[in-house]
């Protein structure tokens, strides 16, 4: 067996440098994978894609609040004049 895969894969250089050339891809693509898990495990909660909804969330209920107290300051007249762009409450 070992005198087969001998010949078959290392007898020849540029056989040999291309299977170096794919195992070290797929040896990267493998220990990339794992060290991206390895590290969202210990980063969990703390990283964007894990609070981004609640942040996204509470500034959009912030622009509500501020845009619904800017309407009630303002007079009518003048609302339609001042560059407040507020989304419509429910």
């Amino acid at each position: 067996m070992a005198s087969a895969l001998y010949n078959a894969l290392f007898r020849r250089n540029y056989t040999m440098l291309g299977v170096v050339f794919a195992a070290a891809f797929v040896f990267e693509v493998g220990f990339n994978d794992v060290m991206n898990k390895i590290w969202d495990n210990h980063n969990r909660g703390r990283q964007w894609k894990d609070i981004r909804h609640n942040l996204a969330r509470s500034a959009f209920e912030s622009v509500l609040f501020q845009c619904s107290w800017a309407s009630l300051l303002l007079p009518q007249s003048r609302t339609s004049l001042t560059s407040i762009q507020c989304l419509p409450t429910r």
